[in-house]
C-alpha cells in the first residue's frame, strides 16, 4: 500500500453504492470481489430473479466487510502520516 495515498473509505458510501448498484458497487472497495460477484449475481438476476433477493444483500454485506478490512489496513499508515506531519511542524520533541 502506498503510504502517501493511504485513505480511509466510507462504509456509508459503500453501503449506498451496493444498495443502488448491487455487486457493481463493490468496485469502490474491492475490484476482484466485485468482478467475481458480478459474474455470479447479474446473470442469476436475469435468469431466475434469485440474485436480486439473495445476491444483492450479500453484496451489501461483503462491501461493508471489505471497507472495514481496508480501513484496518490503512490505520498504521494514517498514524504514520499524522506523526510525520506533527514532527514537521515541530510539535514533537518539546518544540511546541
Amino acid at each position: 500500500m502506498d503510504v502517501e495515498k493511504a485513505k480511509e473509505k466510507s462504509q456509508i458510501k459503500q453501503l449506498l453504492l451496493t444498495v443502488l448498484f448491487g455487486p457493481l458497487g463493490l468496485f469502490y472497495s474491492n475490484k476482484i470481489i466485485a468482478i467475481f460477484l458480478s459474474i455470479l449475481i447479474i446473470p442469476s438476476i436475469l435468469a431466475f430473479g434469485l440474485g436480486l433477493f439473495l445476491g444483492w444483500p450479500f453484496s451489501m454485506l461483503v462491501g461493508v466487510i471489505c471497507v472495514r478490512q481496508h480501513n484496518l489496513k490503512t490505520q498504521p499508515y494514517l498514524a504514520f502520516q499524522k506523526r510525520k506531519a506533527q514532527y514537521e511542524q515541530g510539535r514533537i520533541n518539546g518544540n511546541v
